[in-house]
């Protein structure tokens, strides 16, 4: 496997809205995201609040999940009518009417969430995401430069065949979180969602239940370059339930030939910008 160099991306992970809604269209139907409104109160329109109805986004404490996205499923992507979110309050105002609003609702580290059929006030409830740990086995606790860190990589391998509007892996992925801190930064999301050691030990948080690919690999800091054998690596893991637990080995003889992979990858990359400044 070659060494993947890792550019900064230049897009927020929860700025999906646009690649998400273009790619959930199917059959005339589309999950369309709401106008976002302004911050402070949760917005009610005078003429509109007699005849509308309020969606309130909480979590399992009944607390507001800040940052989460609303998309009303229309016709053909069109734009809901008098439809206004208000993300600092959790609140999403929709007018009444007599066929019931179908929505998606979805906030990094919670699990995605489809409810059909609002026709009313509604308190829409987000559990956190389904947590996957990855134990790391048979580490070599010396040998390693400062400036290598082991890392893993999570990445889906299929979207559920149930889901009409299948979000694709780059959506799957801004919506995965971890219990263990900040993680690496920078880092696109076609490569996978990026964790450490520790991280991945506490937990990795999925929007879905599914096929999950984890695997190990050596990321060097100077270079931000990432390397990881194409087998031996990783494992496919089925997450299900509230909490799954998975392992992987790494042993003497993979480590080795994962920094010898590494460092003939960064020694190439090196030579042929070197020949690209020269021409």
């Amino acid at each position: 496997m070659r060494p993947v160099p890792l550019s900064p991306e230049s897009r927020q992970r929860l700025l999906i809205r646009a690649t998400l809604v273009a790619g959930m269209l199917l059959a005339g139907i589309g999950l369309v995201a709401v106008l976002q409104g302004k911050r402070g109160a949760a917005p009610q329109p005078p003429a509109l609040a007699r005849t509308s109805l309020r969606v309130k986004v909480v979590d399992t404490q009944g607390r507001t999940v800040r940052g989460a996205e609303v998309f009303v499923k229309t016709k053909g992507g069109a734009k809901p009518a008098q439809a206004r979110w208000s993300p600092q309050d959790g609140v999403l105002m929709l007018p009444k009417r007599e066929r019931a609003h179908d929505l998606r609702v979805m906030a990094r580290g919670y699990r995605l969430r489809d409810v059909a059929g609002v026709g009313s006030d509604r308190t829409i409830t987000l559990e956190r995401g389904h947590r996957l740990r990855v134990t790391l086995r048979d580490v070599p606790t010396s040998g390693l430069a400062k400036r290598l860190r082991i890392m893993l990589r999570v990445r889906p391998l299929a979207v559920d065949a149930d889901d009409p509007d299948g979000l694709d892996a780059k959506a799957l992925i801004d919506l995965m979180d971890n219990l263990g801190g900040a993680g690496p930064r920078g880092i696109s999301r076609s490569f996978g969602y990026p964790v450490s050691v520790a991280q991945a030990k506490r937990g990795i948080l999925v929007p879905r239940a599914g096929r999950y690919h984890v695997c190990w690999g050596l990321f060097d800091l100077e270079a931000r370059t990432w390397f990881s054998l194409p087998e031996g690596c990783g494992r496919d893991v089925d997450v299900r339930g509230a909490s799954t637990d998975a392992s992987l080995v790494v042993g003497v003889d993979y480590l080795q030939a994962t920094i010898d992979g590494l460092k003939d990858g960064v020694a190439r990359a090196k030579g042929t910008s070197k020949q690209g400044r020269s021409k």
